[in-house]
C-alpha cells in the first residue's frame, strides 16, 4: 500500500513540473495557435488540467505561409476558426511512441488526421504538416509543433481528393477517367485510399 502511495505521489509531482498548455506554447513560438484558440472560445483547451489534449501546433512561422487576408478569413468566422482549430486537438495524450505511419488519430471536430513517416523513417508528417517538435510535454497534454496549418476537409469526395495537400490526385483523376467520378459524389461512397 504505501508503494502505490509513494507512486501516486511522485506521478502528481511529475505532471505538476511540467507547464500548462498555455504556459508552454506562448514559451515554444506558437502565439498566433494561442490567440486564435482564445478567440474560437476553446481556452479551457489550454488550461483545463483534469482532460489532457494532443495538439497538433502550427507554429508561428506556419501561420505566416498564409496571407493575411486569409488569416482575417479565418478569424472573423466563428465556424470556420472553430472548425479549423478543433481539428488541431485530439483528445487525450497521444505521444510518438504511440504514432506509427498510418495510424488516424480523431480530431475534436470529429475529423481523421493521419500520420505518415518518410521512407527513411526520420520525418513524421500529420497530414501535410511535417512535424518539427514531437512530445512536448505540459501538465494538461502533449504538443507537436508543425510546419503547416492543417486544412479541414470539407466538400464532396472529390473536392477532397483535388486538394494537392491530401496527395490524393492521381487517384482522383484515374476515378475520372474511369468515369466514376458520380459513385464518389454519392452520399452512400466509402472509399478508402
Amino acid at each position: 500500500m504505501l508503494k502505490i502511495v509513494a507512486s501516486l505521489l511522485l506521478c502528481v509531482a511529475l505532471s505538476s513540473a511540467n507547464p500548462r498548455l498555455d504556459a508552454l506554447l506562448g514559451a515554444n513560438n506558437a502565439t498566433m495557435f494561442v490567440s486564435l484558440i482564445q478567440r474560437a472560445g476553446l481556452s479551457n483547451v489550454l488550461t483545463d488540467t483534469t482532460v489532457p489534449h494532443t495538439l497538433i501546433v502550427p507554429t508561428d512561422a506556419a501561420f505566416n505561409k498564409l496571407t493575411q487576408t486569409e488569416i482575417e478569413t479565418i478569424a472573423n468566422d466563428d465556424y470556420m476558426l472553430t472548425n479549423i482549430m478543433e481539428y488541431h486537438i485530439v483528445k487525450g495524450e497521444v505521444f510518438s511512441f504511440d504514432l506509427t505511419s498510418g495510424i488516424k488519430m480523431q480530431s475534436r471536430n470529429g475529423h481523421v488526421l493521419r500520420v505518415y513517416a518518410s521512407s527513411s523513417g526520420q520525418t513524421m508528417y500529420i497530414n501535410n504538416a511535417r512535424v518539427i517538435v514531437t512530445d512536448l510535454q505540459a501538465s494538461n497534454g502533449v504538443v507537436y509543433l508543425v510546419d503547416t496549418v492543417l486544412e479541414v476537409p470539407e466538400g464532396t469526395l472529390t473536392d477532397v481528393l483535388s486538394t494537392p495537400s491530401y496527395n490524393a490526385t492521381m487517384f482522383e483523376r484515374l476515378t475520372e477517367a474511369a468515369g466514376l467520378l458520380p459513385l464518389l459524389n454519392s452520399s452512400r461512397a466509402t472509399i478508402v485510399i
